[in-house]
């Protein structure tokens, strides 16, 4: 748990400055709202390593058989589940990385108003 959330934070701290400075660049563009799709681009992110790692294993040829006529080995592998592993722990990863924006930029708009 102590490694997700300073994960996490590394990751905010990357994503909440490089937003500062956007949006003093930009006139137009309030420092809250964009946080909060900040937060949303990097669930989105996070989401999309999930959605790719759930495919891995399955589409593999076992070269025993003939190859006109392929056999899928559907057997996952300790290094398959290790590689989906490391792409649901990068989701979640996101996922807490991406909530801190949003609650942080939902804040400061409120506060405005």
């Amino acid at each position: 748990m102590k490694q997700l959330l300073r994960n996490a934070l590394l990751i905010d701290l990357a994503i909440i400055p490089l937003i500062g400075i956007i949006s003093l660049q930009s006139g137009s563009l309030k420092f809250g709202t964009a946080l909060i799709w900040a937060g949303i681009g990097a669930i989105v992110i996070g989401s999309m390593a999930a959605f790719g790692g759930g495919s891995i294993g399955p589409g593999e040829f076992n070269l025993k058989y003939d190859q006109k006529l392929p056999q899928y080995n559907y057997q996952r592998t300790p290094d398959k589940w290790s590689e989906m592993n490391k792409s649901y722990s990068f989701c979640l990863y996101m996922a807490v990385a991406g909530i801190i924006p949003i609650a942080v930029g939902l804040l400061i708009n409120y506060i405005r108003e």
